[in-house]
C-alpha cells in the first residue's frame, strides 16, 4: 500500500500563504497597513516571533515593505508576481542539498577566478583595504 506525503508546513509558513492569499484576492491592496505584529499575534494566536517570520518571508518574496517602528505594507505587484516558484521542494532531500551546495562552490570559484584575471594595478590598493 502507498501513502501519500503530506505537506509538513510551519505555522509561519502557512500564515505567510493566507496573507499571500489576502494580497493576491485583493482583499490587502497596494498601500495597504498591515496591523502590527501584535495585533496579528493576536489574530492568528501565535507568538509574535512567528508573525515576524511569516511577515519576513512576504517581504522576502517581494510582497511587503517592512518599516522599522511604522509598519509593514502591501507592495504594488504584478498578478503573475504573487505567484512564485516554490524551491521548498529543493530542500526536501539531503542530496538537493547538497548538489546545491556544490553548485554555489563551483559559481564561487569560477567568479572568483574571474575578478582576478579582469583586474587590474587599480583594483589592488582598493582590495588591500577590505
Amino acid at each position: 500500500m502507498e501513502y501519500p506525503k503530506f505537506e509538513n508546513r510551519k505555522i509561519y509558513e502557512k500564515i505567510a500563504a493566507h496573507l499571500e492569499e489576502q494580497i493576491a484576492g485583493g482583499v490587502l491592496k497596494p498601500g495597504d497597513k498591515l496591523p502590527s505584529t501584535k495585533e496579528l499575534s493576536e489574530s492568528y494566536q501565535v507568538g509574535r516571533s512567528t508573525i515576524r517570520e511569516a511577515l519576513s518571508a512576504l517581504k522576502a518574496k517581494g510582497l511587503l515593505d517592512i518599516h522599522q517602528g511604522e509598519g509593514s505594507y502591501v507592495r504594488k505587484v504584478e498578478p503573475g508576481d504573487v505567484q512564485l516558484p516554490k524551491l521548498a521542494t529543493l530542500l526536501l532531500s539531503k542530496e538537493s542539498v547538497l548538489e546545491l551546495l556544490e553548485a554555489r562552490k563551483a559559481l564561487e570559484t569560477a567568479n572568483a577566478g574571474i575578478a582576478a584575471a579582469k583586474r587590474t594595478e587599480a583594483d589592488l590598493p582598493r582590495s588591500s583595504a577590505c
